[in-house]
């Protein structure tokens, strides 16, 4: 995995034992105390709250890693190649076959700095009971509403 010494929450990720707890603190938040009196870091929930108003915004697009990531990723072609498409039209681009295409095939990098597998889905195989009941309780009402589950009452 890409790990970046220098962001503020290394240190502290670092001290965990496991991914679980890593994964754990990452949906929950960490506190200012458990950052020795640094500013806390907020729930999964809280920042994606932060982004809902948007959803309603004319000028905003809502686009999903799963709509975007094509077969390379565990997706679908067809539909990289229509999210590709609704994003040129939101925007005002028009794109000719060459240039969806080639787009379409530099969308998957596994040059990111975020890039970890780059698989929908593939959460399922790292979350825990505990992760899933945190997850509903900090943003089960967020995952709804931008289309992720259907009801607070998934499982993995």
């Amino acid at each position: 995995a890409n790990q970046n010494a220098r962001h503020r929450l290394h240190t502290y990720f670092s001290s965990l034992k496991s991914d679980e707890e890593r994964i754990l603190a990452s949906i929950q938040g960490i506190s200012s105390d458990e950052l020795g009196g640094r500013r806390r870091s907020k729930s999964m929930g809280e920042h994606l709250r932060g982004f809902l108003p948007w959803i309603e915004h004319e000028e905003c697009m809502l686009v999903r890693f799963e709509d975007l990531i094509g077969a390379r990723g565990g997706g679908d072609e067809e539909r990289q190649r229509q999210c590709i498409r609704r994003i040129a039209d939101h925007i005002g681009c028009t794109l000719d076959q060459r240039e969806l295409t080639s787009i379409a095939d530099h969308a998957f990098s596994t040059d990111s700095k975020t890039f970890r597998k780059g698989k929908t889905g593939d959460w399922r195989n790292h979350f825990t009971d505990r992760h899933v009941q945190a997850t509903k309780k900090t943003m089960g009402e967020v995952l709804v509403r931008l289309g992720y589950e259907q009801d607070e009452k998934w499982e993995v």
